[in-house]
C-alpha cells in the first residue's frame, strides 16, 4: 500500500466514525444532547405539568403528589416546539410517573 493512502483511510475513518455518530445521536458529549437542555417549557399550556413537577419534593413529603396528578388536565404535545421542549416534557412526565408510583406507602398503578 502506498504511504499516501494513508492519509485518504484516516480522513474516511473519520467520516465513517462521523457518520455513525449523526446516526445514533451521538454528540460530543456521548449519548448526551449537544445543546443545554431546556429549563422550562416556553408554552403557558403547560404550565400544570411545570407546576407539579416543580413543587415534587413538597408533593411528596405531604403525601398530596398522587392527588395533583389525578387533578392534572390531560394536555396535547402538539404545543412542543423543539426536540429540546420534547426532551423536557419527556423528563418531567417520567419524573412525575415514577413519583405517583413510587411516591407513597405503597406502589400505586
Amino acid at each position: 500500500m502506498s504511504p499516501h493512502a494513508l492519509p485518504m483511510f484516516a480522513e474516511q475513518a473519520q467520516t465513517d466514525v462521523l457518520a455513525l455518530m449523526k446516526k445514533y445521536a451521538i454528540t460530543q458529549n456521548g449519548f448526551l444532547p449537544a445543546d443545554a437542555p431546556v429549563k422550562v417549557l416556553s408554552d403557558p399550556y403547560y404550565s400544570p405539568w411545570e407546576t407539579i413537577v416543580h413543587h415534587l419534593p413538597e408533593l411528596l413529603k405531604a403525601g398530596k403528589l398522587r392527588q395533583d396528578v389525578k387533578g392534572l388536565p390531560l394536555l396535547s404535545t402538539n404545543k412542543l416546539r423543539s426536540q429540546s421542549e420534547w426532551r423536557r416534557a419527556y423528563v418531567i412526565l417520567i419524573f412525575l410517573a415514577h413519583a405517583y408510583i413510587w411516591g407513597g406507602e405503597q406502589a400505586e398503578q
